[in-house]
């Protein structure tokens, strides 16, 4: 985060303030900014952000993304139904943190705002299998982290040597682990191996 960075410019739903969901604000801020630029050139249209973003704490118990309770629900994610985005800012985001910098926690939220360009842009439909969606969000990702490298954002910076190794680094810990044909968890929420997952960020 660059020192003396311009916050969230929109508002979060069930944000506690805190530090985390500044970081996560101003994040989503960030790649919004990069998509109204990259969105019209890219797909010949008008960009739509998300609807609303939405933070909760996975130990509590009184609150609800895309339709269900967020107790127990450590991860972050896109809800195509109603078009919102959210995240745990109560273990999630902060051990994202600790383990790869402040950059950790933009990487899995512009994976996740791929979701939101995929849907919007027609690449990804209903019925579109798990492992392309989440290839085309790492492809998406990867865009955008390439505007933050390329010193174009207001908000971050990314060197290409330790920054770059922080984003891969989390961009693998989301891995699929390996699995046999046969075994129950093949074709199950797949987000595909380090190998795929690096590729397509690297395509993007």
């Amino acid at each position: 985060l660059r020192p003396n960075a311009e916050g969230p410019t929109r508002g979060i739903e069930g944000t506690d303030g805190g530090e985390i969901d500044q970081l996560a604000g101003t994040a989503i801020s960030d790649i919004e900014q990069y998509w109204e630029g990259a969105y019209p050139e890219t797909f010949d249209d008008d960009f739509t952000p998300a609807r609303a973003v939405v933070s909760w704490d996975a130990a509590g118990f009184d609150a609800e993304f895309c339709g269900d309770s967020t107790y127990g629900l450590v991860n972050a994610g896109f809800c195509y139904p109603d078009r919102t985005l959210g995240w745990d800012r109560g273990e999630l985001l902060p051990s994202l943190r600790a383990a790869h910098g402040d950059i950790g926690v933009v990487m899995v939220l512009a994976h996740e705002y791929g979701h939101a360009v995929a849907r919007l842009s027609g690449m990804s439909k209903r019925g579109t299998p798990t492992l392309v969606n989440e290839q085309q969000a790492d492809c998406l990702s990867g865009a955008y982290m390439r505007w933050v490298a390329e010193d174009n954002s207001p908000r971050f910076t990314l060197s290409t040597g330790e920054g770059l190794n922080n984003v891969l680094a989390g961009v693998i810990s989301f891995r699929d682990p390996l699995l046999n044909e046969g075994d129950p968890d093949v074709g199950y929420d797949e987000h595909g191996s380090a190998f795929e997952r690096v590729s397509a960020f690297q395509f993007g």
